[in-house]
């Protein structure tokens, strides 16, 4: 059931123009979409470990995709430099990046980039180039809007 149709059923007056006023959001800028991506990672690394998906959405919004996800998995294997996740099927990105934001829930001073290219693999790198240490419990959650076709 949406949300909207929820206040709907209240009986309440006045909850019907709150409900269409929702309605006509979702219409024109589209609902989100839970959807459950794959980890991996580059080289002999597996991020795939004690993997939690504590949400994965996305939206679409004419040739727009906008992505929130909150990830946590522990790393393994031979340390490498790059983590990924799948992008939601079914669209074809541009061959150019994208560039989105993330952050780790437990603060560690490192800054990591997220760039989605047409693969259809988000990629979680530490900007300074170094690898990710293994094995450790990563939690990120981030955004990132991109083009499709």
């Amino acid at each position: 059931m949406a949300y909207s149709d929820a206040l709907r059923t209240t009986g309440r007056v006045g909850f019907d123009d709150v409900a269409d006023l929702i309605d006509a959001v979702e219409g024109r800028f589209g609902a989100w979409t839970d959807y459950t991506p794959t980890l991996s990672a580059s080289g002999s690394m597996t991020w795939t470990t004690s993997s939690t998906i504590h949400f994965a959405r996305y939206c679409e919004r004419h040739n727009i995709v906008h992505l929130i996800f909150d990830i946590a998995s522990t790393t393994g294997g031979t340390v490498s430099n790059k983590l990924y996740f799948t992008a939601p099927g079914g669209h074809t990105i541009p061959a150019r990046t994208h560039v989105g934001i993330v952050k780790p829930v437990t603060l560690d001073n490192v800054v990591y980039v997220l760039t989605v290219s047409n693969t259809g693999l988000i990629t979680i790198e530490i900007n300074s180039g170094g690898n990710f240490t293994q094995p450790t419990a990563y939690r990120f959650n981030g955004s990132i809007s991109y083009e499709i076709t």
